[in-house]
This record gives C-alpha cells, structure tokens and sequence, in this order.
C-alpha cells in the first residue's frame, strides 16, 4: 500500500532547508507514516487494526510537540488519533493496545497522558466484551491512578472516564469502587476535631522545622492537594455514574 504525501505536508517540510539532512529525513518519516496512517483508517480497510496497534504508542506520544515548526506533525497525528478512536481492533491486538495506554498513562508529558485517557474511553466502550474481567480491571486501574495525577486536566479526565467505567462494570465491582472511595473519603476528609488536632501538631512542631524540611513539607502538600482532589472527583464521577439511585 502505497500513500503519496500531501501538499500541505511537503510545503511544511519545505520549510526545513536551514537543518540538516538527518534532521530534514527523519521528520519526513515521521511526517509520511501519520499520514499514511491517517490514510488506511479512512479507507476503512479490515487490515488496518494491526497496523495501528502498532502505531499506537507512537500517535500518542506526537500529540504535543513543542518546536513550532513541527506543529502540523502533531496536528496530522491528532487527525490519525481521533480516526483510531472508533477502529475496532481483533482479540490479538487487544493485549497490544492495552501496553501502549499503560505505558503512555505514565510519561511525563501529560498531553500523552490526556490523549491515553481520552482514548481509553472509546477503547473500553467499543471492547468491553473481548477485554473481558482482566482487561477491565487493568482499564480501571489506569484510570484510578490517573485520578490524583500531578496535572488538573489529566485528573478531570480520569473523572470523567471513571464515570464511564462505572455505568458498564459489573454490579458488584461498582459497589467494591463505591465502598472503596468512601472509605478514602473519610480518611482524605477528617472529622473536624482531627483536623484540628493536626493543624495543633503542626503548629507544635512549626517552631523546629528547618530549610530541607520545609522543601519536604511543600511536597507534601501538592501531593495531599492531588490526592484530596482525586478523591473528590472520584465521588462526582460515582454520582454522575447513576445520579438517580444515589
């Protein structure tokens, strides 16, 4: 199969005349193979679920590129990301693109993170069957751990996603998820008196605290402000999941 490149995309590596040749070859390979990929999924071909198993770690991790100049590669990879959503992919891929939504729901750039998410939604609703009990569970897992993810919109994205999950899980396991963040609930968010016994002892031992430990503290407290606002969108999500019997 044989894609010729676009003219938007030779215009653009027109423009690369000032780097040099190693430079100028591999963007015009990276260039060529998203939009080829963007080719074989709007010629709707039964092949193309293999190819973009394997293309997929790859499409998620184009989904932000920082120099200016290749912006249009990640706009073309956006395009052959959003088309990927709704291709339904055979029971020997499924294991594949599990792999890469691990893998990218954990670098540190988070618009790969975002993108993961984002695709996961899709990728569980139209899979759910052949992902079976193991593969759900790894699905939700992922989403979990993203929910007191460092960056706000990567939290509200697992919020949203969990939300999703929750309306096709099993009954039993949404009710395990729903005791599960409850009991979180009352240990993120004391009783009043324990709050101000803490605050008590952090005022007690305000006085000895020192220039590394201060460091330490402010650590600290962006992660409680992460895990404190993950659990609070974990029980929006339960009661967006079925507003009605809550």
């Amino acid at each position: 199969l044989a894609v010729a490149a676009p003219m938007d995309v030779e215009e653009s590596l027109a423009g690369y005349a000032s780097h040099d040749a190693s430079f100028q070859a591999a963007v015009a390979q990276v260039a060529f193979s998203v939009e080829w990929v963007v080719q074989l999924l709007a010629s709707n071909l039964n092949a193309a679920a293999p190819w973009i198993a394997r293309f997929l770690p790859s499409l998620l991790r184009l989904q932000e590129l920082i120099p200016s100049e290749l912006q249009f590669v990640a706009l073309v990879s956006r395009k052959a990301l959003i088309a990927a959503k709704y291709q339904p992919f055979l029971p020997l891929e499924i294991p594949k693109v599990l792999h890469a939504l691990r893998g990218a729901s954990q670098v540190e750039l988070w618009p790969e993170r975002a993108a993961a998410l984002i695709f996961t939604q899709y990728f569980w609703f139209r899979h759910t069957l052949l992902l079976g009990r193991q593969g759900t569970r790894e699905i939700v897992d992922m989403v979990l751990q993203r929910l007191e993810d460092e960056k706000l919109e990567v939290r509200e994205l697992a919020a949203a996603s969990l939300s999703g999950l929750v309306r096709g899980l099993r009954e039993d396991a949404a009710a395990e998820l729903r005791r599960k963040f409850l009991t979180r609930a009352n240990e993120v968010f004391p009783t009043r008196g324990r709050r101000r016994r803490t605050r008590e002892q952090l005022e007690g031992d305000s006085g000895t605290t020192n220039a590394s430990s201060s460091s330490s503290s402010s650590s600290n407290l962006n992660s409680s402000v992460a895990v404190r606002h993950g659990t609070a969108l974990a029980l929006q999500a339960l009661v967006l999941s079925s507003p009605y019997d809550v």
